[in-house]
């Protein structure tokens, strides 16, 4: 029956780890921290042993060879380190709540029965009630009692606090016996399979004794790292919902900075490339001129004259402008001088032309040139044109066609399409199967093959006349 109960509260666990995510009780942006986690996973040998991974940004200066200027530029840095589980940050995790079910497992595990619980972050523990006559869990109250292994067992009978005992070892609690022997302090007690027997004495001073574990509201308290060490327990037994506690914890850890310095010593080595320096680091660009002047102020003269600045001529330092300037002017020469050669060779050119021309009546410049007369010279194009002229013999131009054979049309769109097959329930009634059809799709494609197409195609018909025809128009 143990076996069970445990088995039953692990698939509860698992079911609200899946219901209820991690994310819920946590806020996954980092505080305080300067490194960012990558990942966090249990470890496959110790399941309470988690593995961070994170990553960090760094500032890198970058300085010119040439100018000494000096960029910053971001580089990442990665780190990866595995923490044991600490039951200290463990029960300062199960304090924040979020993982009732996990804290309810261990519990049980503590007390040997499942019963009610409050997380008591003022007194770093769990607190919970026991049972009016004792008969609940481990310590009680009542005359009759028994300490072994380091618990007190006590109840109000023998057999109260005898089947505490065996609860909490996981025995059956079938046929339990308990006698008293002859002192009349004591009762031996046993049980089946197996009977571990055990001695429960009496003391009637145990009940007028106030319970120093029980506090002034009849509560019990288990120090949560007690309850913390259980669920390390648990998380290395493989129970996801206590190994997922191990990975928030660390999770935890890491925001808060607390991981800082195991981070830092894990991480790779900082990269600095060529002429990329640590802030700070950087080197003089002129040796020779030292960073902090000597005397930066005169104790005599802390104002004097500002010095006149002596500028250097424009071309030493702008020597680019001043040859394309240069060059602008060349060029500018060397068209003017293409200019005036061009006017005086468009000049040369007129005159000759005057030369070989006179003046027409109408105004206009002919050349002084006796052609001789077309068709004396170019008799093939005259001839030609005579030919072109002339009236075309009559040919006859009829050419004997065959008609072909006309065809008639088929005016039917198929389109490869099947009727669908007919809709027909099966099922049964009362053991007796029965078969119906709800829908003849066969007679309702032969009606609208048959009744339905030729009105289609007519209004199909008018439609495309009216968009042809313009008449169709949206709105």
């Amino acid at each position: 029956m143990n076996i069970i109960i445990k088995r039953f509260i692990a698939f509860a666990l698992s079911f609200t780890l899946v219901i209820v995510p991690s994310f819920a009780v946590y806020d996954p942006n980092p505080k305080h921290s300067k490194w960012f986690h990558d990942s966090i996973v249990n470890d496959p040998t110790v399941k309470s042993t988690v593995e961070v991974k994170a990553n960090r940004n760094y500032p890198v200066t970058v300085v010119d060879p040439d100018t000494g200027a000096k960029d910053t530029k971001t580089k990442n840095q990665k780190t990866k380190i595995k923490i044991p589980a600490n039951a200290a940050k463990v029960g300062k995790r199960l304090l924040k709540g979020g993982a009732g079910a996990v804290i309810g497992a261990a519990v049980y595990d503590l007390l040997g029965k499942a019963i009610d619980w409050v997380l008591d972050p003022e007194n770093n523990s769990v607190k919970y009630k026991e049972d009016s006559d004792g008969s609940g869990g481990s310590g009680g109250s009542g005359s009759w009692y028994i300490q072994t292994g380091g618990n007190l067992y006590r109840g109000s009978t023998p057999e109260s606090v005898y089947i505490q005992l065996r609860t909490f070892n996981g025995l059956s609690l079938d046929n339990i016996n308990c006698h008293l022997l002859d002192d009349g302090m004591s009762s031996r007690c046993f049980g089946v399979n197996p009977s571990s027997p055990a001695t429960i004495k009496f003391n009637p001073d145990l009940d007028s004794e106030p319970d120093p574990d029980v506090d002034s509201d009849g509560y019990k308290h288990i120090p949560i790292n007690t309850v913390a060490q259980k669920v390390i327990q648990h998380a290395d037994e493989g129970q996801a919902p206590a190994m997922q506690v191990m990975t928030d914890t660390a999770l935890d850890a890491l925001e808060a900075g607390e991981l800082d310095n195991d981070l830092e010593a894990g991480a790779e080595p900082k990269q600095y490339g060529a002429n990329e320096y640590a802030p700070g680091t950087e080197p003089n660009p002129d040796p020779e001129t030292p960073t902090d002047p000597e005397t930066p102020t005169d104790p005599e003269n802390p104002n004097p004259e500002p010095t006149p600045t002596e500028w250097p001529a424009f071309c030493d330092w702008a020597g680019v402008v001043c040859d394309w300037i240069g060059w602008s002017k060349t060029a500018h020469q060397q068209t003017q001088t293409a200019i005036a050669e061009n006017t005086e060779a468009q000049n040369e050119t007129n005159q000759k032309i005057d030369d070989v021309t006179v003046t027409r009546e109408d105004g206009q410049k002919a050349l002084a040139v006796d052609f001789p007369q077309f068709c004396s010279w170019a008799t093939p194009v005259c001839d030609f044109v005579d030919w072109v002229k002339a009236e075309p013999e009559q040919t006859d131009t009829e050419i004997d066609l065959q008609e072909p054979d006309e065809q008639p049309t088929d005016t039917n769109f198929d389109f490869g399409g099947s009727c669908p097959a007919p809709i027909v329930f099966q099922g049964s009634i009362f053991g007796q199967p029965i078969e119906f059809t709800m829908l003849d799709t066969v007679m309702l494609c032969d009606f609208l093959s048959t009744y339905v197409k030729w009105p289609v195609y007519a209004a199909s018909s008018l439609f495309a006349i009216y968009i042809v025809g313009g008449r169709k128009e949206d709105g």
